[in-house]
């Protein structure tokens, strides 16, 4: 006579295995984009207009559910209009350039960081 042991539920402990293993690799995934994101809120913060140095100071990478923003916070509203310039005022752009010159670097390190957590699966 042999053994055995049911276990019932256990769709759901690996259905839950599955969403836990899948939050970790989203986790990566945000960790990647961010650091991507920091290259170029380095350079956004280098290329800055500073005045009193708030603007430079508030210059941040932020991530949106999927996707990662860099952008000056709420309180330095007034970075939009540094970067575009108004009719009084010129423009300093410093987001879009520093987009720009970091494109290649932001790509290689996606790259470089999907291929880890590809390689992590």
């Amino acid at each position: 006579m042999s053994e055995s042991v049911r276990i019932r539920g256990d769709k759901v402990v690996i259905a839950n295995l599955v969403r836990v293993g899948q939050r970790m690799q989203a986790k990566r995934v945000k960790r990647v984009y961010m650091r991507a994101g920091k290259l170029v809120e380095k350079d956004a913060k280098r290329r800055v207009h500073v005045i009193t140095g708030f603007l430079k100071a508030n210059i941040f990478t932020d991530w949106q559910e999927d996707h990662v923003e860099v952008r000056p916070s709420d309180m330095a509203f007034y970075g939009i209009f540094e970067e575009l310039g108004t009719s009084r005022r010129p423009a300093h752009p410093f987001l879009r350039p520093a987009m720009n010159a970091q494109r290649q670097a932001v790509l290689r390190e996606i790259t470089k960081g999907m291929r880890k957590v590809i390689d992590q699966v």
